[in-house]
């Protein structure tokens, strides 16, 4: 059972190699796409704002085709396009990306199948292997890995398999939102940031995102001194896991406050007339303060590990 087990090993691990990959390409897509989502806000907003200030000025027009002429609108339009061909390419990497996600999916699926009937055989023997804990330990590992999260994992495979990527959906989306975004006035628009931007700041969610922020953070240092304590007995892999998971923990806190740093920023002047300006800057200051200590926890024991 011994050789069965070696071979089994031999298999995961080289699932295991394949996962890692997956998983890499994965959220590099995800990285590249969630920019170009906010370099494709940027331009939609800017070629509507422009189109804005060009009828307050007189052009006639009523369509995107009208106001292309504009050296500003046409800059705006060449970027997002540029971004609609970079979103085009990693969709179709995802969906690559998505197919190895599947055949490791299932090939976990077979592996633990073929282990679990070993091991079931195994069990009928007289004399139950020596070998036998350990294959129904490994066993446990494969099936485990399909529903895995933690670190790189913000998806579990199982999760991740569920996914749909339609190609051109985003760039018709992008086009339907931009012709919408045109049609509105600059006035209902400023009306409607200001109000989602109230929204964010209203104490409710503000406690909700502030204990969020709090509990990654401590989690985060947490997840520091477990990995250091790893590496200082020689536990490197279990290291490596807890940092990975340290620096998942310590991106979400990173969410959370830059939302709030970001909407806080660009609309300084407008907030410094709320009435609950002085609680609202405090808030972005406290959060920022638990940034900064899940940040620097992460880059010490990153310098512990190395």
């Amino acid at each position: 059972m011994a050789k069965e087990l070696k071979k089994f090993q031999a298999e995961f691990n080289t699932i295991e190699a394949a996962v890692i990959d997956a998983y890499g390409d994965w959220k590099m897509i995800g990285d590249s796409q969630g920019s170009t989502k906010k370099l494709l806000d940027g331009a939609r907003l800017a070629i509507a704002d422009r189109i804005e200030t060009l009828k307050s000025g007189g052009t006639q027009g009523t369509t995107l085709a009208d106001f292309s002429g504009d050296a500003e609108v046409k800059e705006a339009l060449g970027t997002a396009k540029d971004a609609l061909a970079n979103y085009k390419q990693m969709e179709a990497r995802k969906i690559k990306t998505l197919q190895a996600f599947k055949n490791v999916n299932k090939d976990l699926i077979d592996l633990a199948d073929r282990m679990d009937d070993e091991i079931a055989d195994r069990k009928k023997k007289l004399f139950e292997p020596k070998s036998l804990p350990d294959m129904v330990k490994l066993a446990k590992s494969v099936r485990g890995m399909v529903d895995e999260v933690g670190g790189l994992k913000t998806q579990s495979i199982a999760d991740v398999v569920k996914t749909k990527v339609t190609p051109g959906d985003f760039e018709k989306t992008f086009w339907a939102d931009l012709d919408r975004e045109l049609k509105k006035s600059l006035s209902v628009r400023a009306n409607a940031a200001a109000t989602l931007l109230l929204e964010k700041f209203k104490p409710r969610l503000m406690k909700l995102r502030g204990d969020s922020v709090v509990t990654l953070t401590k989690e985060t240092i947490e997840l520091c001194a477990k990995a250091e304590a790893a590496h200082k007995k020689g536990q490197d892999r279990l290291a490596k896991i807890s940092i990975q998971a340290a620096i998942g923990k310590a991106d979400e806190v990173h969410g959370i406050v830059s939302g709030y740093s970001e909407a806080y920023n660009k609309n300084k002047s407008f907030l410094k007339g709320n009435p609950d300006h002085d609680t609202m800057l405090k808030f972005v200051s406290a959060l920022t303060t638990k940034e900064n200590q899940a940040l620097k926890a992460v880059e010490a024991t990153q310098k512990a590990l190395k």
